[in-house]
């Protein structure tokens, strides 16, 4: 006959193997389950991840449009005239934009002595502008034209610049620019007359070169 001490040492050890089985068995359900987590938030991420990726493809698939543009440094130049120079329609794409042929547009411009263009932010356009300066009005042949220090013309028929004085006879108009020695004669006299007399230049509104070269200095009034 087997002694019960034996039998109860075997009960024992039984249980405790069953109960080392059970704990075996729920550390699995756990591994498992925590595995089964971490491949949830992994595909989760991936899903947004997606989702982030094909929303940014599809925002820069969307053409932009310009939407302001900001000029600076025109004085005589109006809004208008810039923005009909630059042939820019409203829903224009921004992205199509090409600055350079921009900047030559508005360099066709007499009065434009440099143009820059540059995107400022993702919807506007900065136009940086210098203008070339009125030094004299040229009365000639019916017109009135605003000449720069290179005689070249910067208007005609549309004075906007103040208190110029006016240089009056029949020259040619050739290229954007008055082209003729007799001319060039006239306003390099009446330059280095300005230089030497100050005082002479806000008090003489008119030079007039007469047919047999004479010149005559005219009125005491500005030119409005």
């Amino acid at each position: 006959m087997i002694p019960k001490p034996d039998m109860e040492t075997k009960e024992e050890i039984s249980l405790k193997n069953v109960s080392m089985r059970h704990n075996l068995i729920d550390f699995l359900r756990e591994f498992v389950q925590k595995r089964r987590n971490i491949l949830l938030l992994a595909l989760l991420i991936g899903i947004l991840s997606v989702g982030i990726m094909l929303g940014f493809g599809y925002q820069g698939m969307i053409p932009r449009e310009l939407n302001k543009l900001i000029i600076t440094g025109h004085e005589k130049l109006k809004t208008e005239e810039i923005v009909r120079m630059l042939e820019i329609q409203p829903g224009t794409s921004f992205d199509t934009l090409d600055l350079d042929l921009l900047e030559k547009r508005l360099s066709r411009l007499p009065r434009v002595n440099s143009a820059r263009i540059t995107k400022k932010s993702e919807d506007q356009l900065l136009i940086e502008l210098t203008e070339k300066k009125a030094v004299y009005v040229v009365n000639s042949n019916g017109h009135l034209y605003e000449i720069d220090s290179e005689l070249r013309l910067l208007s005609k028929d549309d004075v906007r610049e103040k208190d110029l004085c006016i240089l009056s006879g029949n020259f040619p108009v050739k290229n954007g620019a008055i082209q003729d020695a007799i001319f060039r004669d006239l306003y390099n006299s009446v330059e280095q007359a300005f230089r030497i007399y100050p005082a002479l230049k806000p008090r003489i509104s008119e030079v007039l070169l007469q047919e047999d070269g004479e010149i005559f200095s005219l009125r005491t009034n500005r030119f409005n």
